[in-house]
Protein backbone atom coordinates (compact mmCIF):
# COMPACT_ATOMS: atom_id res chain seq x y z
CA UNK A 1 0.00 0.00 0.00
CA UNK A 2 1.47 3.81 -0.97
CA UNK A 3 2.29 5.60 1.79
CA UNK A 4 0.18 8.98 1.83
CA UNK A 5 1.96 12.59 1.16
CA UNK A 6 3.38 13.79 4.67
CA UNK A 7 1.05 16.37 6.76
CA UNK A 8 4.43 17.81 8.00
CA UNK A 9 7.09 18.94 6.67
CA UNK A 10 7.74 21.24 3.68
CA UNK A 11 3.96 21.65 2.32
CA UNK A 12 2.72 22.89 6.15
CA UNK A 13 5.96 25.11 6.91
CA UNK A 14 5.42 26.68 2.81
CA UNK A 15 2.02 27.85 4.08
CA UNK A 16 0.01 25.65 1.53
CA UNK A 17 -3.66 25.95 2.45
CA UNK A 18 -5.06 23.01 4.66
CA UNK A 19 -7.55 22.37 2.07
CA UNK A 20 -5.23 22.29 -0.84
CA UNK A 21 -3.29 19.78 1.16
CA UNK A 22 -6.31 17.74 1.64
CA UNK A 23 -7.48 17.57 -1.86
CA UNK A 24 -4.06 16.49 -3.06
CA UNK A 25 -3.90 13.89 -0.40
CA UNK A 26 -7.19 12.59 -1.66
CA UNK A 27 -5.80 12.78 -5.33
CA UNK A 28 -2.85 10.82 -4.36
CA UNK A 29 -4.75 8.28 -2.54
CA UNK A 30 -6.49 7.63 -5.79
CA UNK A 31 -3.99 8.07 -8.60
CA UNK A 32 -0.25 7.05 -7.04
CA UNK A 33 -0.99 3.53 -8.22
CA UNK A 34 -2.15 3.56 -11.81
CA UNK A 35 0.18 6.83 -12.30
CA UNK A 36 3.30 4.84 -11.05
CA UNK A 37 2.48 2.19 -13.45
CA UNK A 38 2.28 4.56 -16.28
CA UNK A 39 5.44 6.43 -15.47
CA UNK A 40 7.37 3.31 -14.27
CA UNK A 41 7.20 2.16 -18.36
CA UNK A 42 8.06 5.86 -19.11
CA UNK A 43 11.06 5.57 -17.22
CA UNK A 44 11.58 2.53 -14.93
CA UNK A 45 11.24 1.59 -11.13
CA UNK A 46 14.30 3.51 -10.10
CA UNK A 47 12.90 7.09 -11.34
CA UNK A 48 9.42 6.80 -11.35
CA UNK A 49 8.86 7.59 -7.46
CA UNK A 50 10.84 10.71 -8.07
CA UNK A 51 8.34 11.75 -10.74
CA UNK A 52 5.30 10.84 -9.24
CA UNK A 53 6.31 12.63 -6.66
CA UNK A 54 6.79 15.68 -8.17
CA UNK A 55 3.48 15.77 -9.82
CA UNK A 56 1.72 15.77 -6.58
CA UNK A 57 4.39 18.63 -5.29
CA UNK A 58 3.29 20.93 -8.17
CA UNK A 59 -0.05 19.83 -7.81
CA UNK A 60 0.36 21.73 -4.47
CA UNK A 61 1.79 24.87 -5.78
CA UNK A 62 -0.76 24.93 -9.23
CA UNK A 63 -2.88 28.23 -8.43
CA UNK A 64 -6.96 27.82 -8.12
CA UNK A 65 -6.37 24.30 -7.75
CA UNK A 66 -9.07 24.15 -5.82
CA UNK A 67 -11.78 25.46 -8.32
CA UNK A 68 -10.28 22.96 -10.75
CA UNK A 69 -11.35 19.88 -11.95
CA UNK A 70 -8.32 17.32 -11.49
CA UNK A 71 -8.93 14.04 -13.54
CA UNK A 72 -6.67 11.31 -13.83
CA UNK A 73 -5.77 12.14 -17.58
CA UNK A 74 -4.58 15.73 -16.16
CA UNK A 75 -1.85 13.73 -13.77
CA UNK A 76 -0.27 12.05 -16.38
CA UNK A 77 0.19 14.82 -18.29
CA UNK A 78 1.94 16.23 -15.98
CA UNK A 79 4.11 13.15 -15.42
CA UNK A 80 4.80 13.18 -19.07
CA UNK A 81 5.65 16.16 -19.48
CA UNK A 82 7.95 15.59 -16.34
CA UNK A 83 9.43 13.02 -18.08
CA UNK A 84 9.91 14.76 -21.13
CA UNK A 85 11.92 17.56 -19.10
CA UNK A 86 13.91 15.21 -17.42
CA UNK A 87 15.02 13.40 -20.81
CA UNK A 88 15.70 16.77 -22.73
CA UNK A 89 17.95 17.77 -19.42
CA UNK A 90 19.57 14.59 -19.64
CA UNK A 91 20.57 15.11 -23.46
CA UNK A 92 21.89 18.91 -23.62
CA UNK A 93 23.86 17.39 -19.92
CA UNK A 94 25.48 14.63 -22.46
CA UNK A 95 26.51 16.75 -24.90
CA UNK A 96 27.80 19.27 -22.69
CA UNK A 97 29.96 16.71 -20.98
CA UNK A 98 30.60 15.07 -24.49
CA UNK A 99 31.95 18.87 -25.45
CA UNK A 100 33.92 18.78 -22.58
CA UNK A 101 35.50 15.37 -23.14
CA UNK A 102 36.70 16.48 -26.85
CA UNK A 103 37.89 19.72 -25.75
CA UNK A 104 40.35 17.67 -22.64
CA UNK A 105 40.94 15.71 -25.48
CA UNK A 106 42.66 18.09 -27.81
CA UNK A 107 43.99 19.71 -24.63
CA UNK A 108 46.00 16.63 -23.52
CA UNK A 109 46.41 15.66 -27.48
CA UNK A 110 48.71 19.16 -27.32
CA UNK A 111 50.15 18.53 -23.98
CA UNK A 112 51.82 15.42 -25.03
CA UNK A 113 52.79 17.08 -28.42
CA UNK A 114 54.44 19.66 -26.53
CA UNK A 115 56.47 16.90 -24.20
CA UNK A 116 56.81 14.94 -27.11
CA UNK A 117 58.52 18.05 -29.26
CA UNK A 118 60.96 18.92 -26.19
CA UNK A 119 62.20 15.50 -26.16
CA UNK A 120 63.41 15.95 -29.57
CA UNK A 121 64.29 19.04 -28.69
CA UNK A 122 66.89 17.82 -26.45
CA UNK A 123 68.12 14.62 -28.24
CA UNK A 124 68.75 16.81 -31.31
Amino acid sequence: MPATPARTGPARSSGVPEARRAMVRSLYQQHHRPLQAFIRRLVGPERAEDVVQEVFFRLLRLENLETREITVSYLFRIGENLVRKGYHQEQRSRRTLEAAGRQDARRLAADDADRLGGRAGRRA
